[in-house]
């Protein structure tokens, strides 16, 4: 028997997707699954019975018995390149999130750890995402012939008077140390908002660490503030996918200069005034901005220098990839971010290259497919044409490295 790979996150963690559906986190494979193969849910389905399935039993079994389960593939992937997986990230942060430890040889009572969508409500359509995640995404997906994903509940997470969710909150509540909240975008949401006013009226809410993602394009400051005077630990990530244009271009939906940027300046703010409030940059690195890393991380260390930039290798859709570039061209992009001082860029500091950017170099240099070189072509010209814009003119530079390959396409 292999040694056992521990994950903190199946004993102490569940994470939904918009409609109800959930996975052990939210980069597993699979979904969690009921013995005749159709998926739980949090409209049909309590907290306590999933998180007690047969199918989290077998997942802590396999880990238990030294195995590389395929539902966490995408943690084996970035640990075999060198990259901190999700994996070994969580267990850190358990260390001092549970002091008294994890029994991993015993089945966990309930979960203290949640990652929750609370819904796909957005205000942005990203290049990256789909309308499982973006409402404003359905329209563009139905007339563009773009399939997606719909939920099988037939209870809503989001009904307040039916949904298990809603109506065993009591029962799950109390056990909670951490929340992080997903999108959709949570300030653009009705229940996100319930939910902040449900914990801070049931007294819990000094009792959890809560992080939330959002995209960057609202800062609703009275909400803020009672988040900021009801939480204990409180964390926001800003997630963001390039500055000025680039910005406008894979977050379509709202504008860098008119609005993103004066938002960054109140949550650096906030950072720096608050010390229960810590703030972080959040970069899907894709196809798109590989090539702009470094330009991306120097606006930060210069701009906003307190603020911590995690990099988030996009891994599904695959064509998505940073790897998917024909490999002929491969060398230039990746001469461009491993020795930016050549062309003109800040070189990185050592120690945050070796650490961070090493193993973004090392997944971007990996072999990808012609069909999804092909599928992501394809994705550009008919975005570009469906929303007015242009890849050619907002990624100068990276298109003259990929012209050739794209016009024969």
């Amino acid at each position: 028997m292999s040694e056992p790979k521990h994950c903190s996150l199946l004993w102490t963690h569940l994470s939904n997707e918009p409609g109800g559906t959930l996975r052990s986190c939210c980069i597993a494979r699979e979904r969690i699954s009921r013995p005749d193969g159709s998926d739980y849910t949090l409209g049909e389905d309590s907290i306590r019975d999933i998180f007690h399935s047969d199918y989290m039993k077998d997942l802590r079994h396999e880990i238990r018995e030294g195995n590389k389960p395929e539902n966490c593939a995408t943690c084996w992937i970035d640990e075999d390149n060198g990259k901190e997986s999700k994996r070994q990230l969580y267990n850190g942060y358990a260390e001092w999130r549970y002091p008294d430890g994890i029994d991993y040889e015993a089945e966990p009572d309930m979960p203290r750890d949640y990652q929750l969508i609370l819904g796909n409500a957005c205000n942005l359509k990203c290049r990256t995402c789909n309308a499982n995640y973006s409402s404003k995404w359905r329209k563009e997906s139905i007339d563009r012939e773009i399939s997606f994903w719909e939920p099988p509940s037939k209870i809503d997470l989001h009904d307040l008077e039916n949904s298990k969710f809603w109506l065993d909150i009591e029962d799950w509540l109390p056990h909670v140390k951490v929340l992080e909240i997903m999108g959709g975008e949570p300030f653009y949401m009705k229940e996100f908002r319930k939910l902040i006013d449900k914990l801070v009226d049931m007294g819990v809410s000094k009792n959890i660490m809560i992080t939330l993602s959002t995209n960057g394009t609202f800062y609703n400051d009275k909400l803020i503030d009672k988040i900021v005077g009801n939480f204990e630990n409180l964390g926001f990530n800003i997630s963001l996918d390039g500055v000025a244009e680039k910005f406008d271009y894979l977050r379509h939906g709202d504008s860098w200069d008119n609005n993103v940027l004066a938002n960054l300046d109140k949550f650096y703010k906030l950072h720096t005034e608050h010390d229960h409030v810590n703030i972080n940059v959040t970069h899907t690195v894709s196809v798109w901005n590989f090539f702009y890393l470094r330009e991306f991380h120097h606006f930060f260390e210069t701009e906003y220098p307190e603020f911590m930039i995690w990099n988030n290798l996009v891994h599904f859709p695959e064509w998505c990839e940073a790897n998917v570039v024909p490999s002929p061209l491969k060398e230039t992009i990746m001469d461009r971010v491993t020795n930016p001082e050549k062309h003109g860029l800040p070189a990185w500091d050592q120690i945050k290259y070796d650490k961070d950017i090493s193993p973004l170099v090392a997944h971007a240099g990996t072999e990808s497919t012609d069909e999804h070189w092909r599928m992501f072509v394809a994705q550009v010209k008919a975005g570009d044409v469906y929303r007015d814009e242009s890849f050619e003119d907002t990624f100068t530079e990276l298109f003259e490295v990929l012209k050739d390959n794209m016009i024969s396409i």
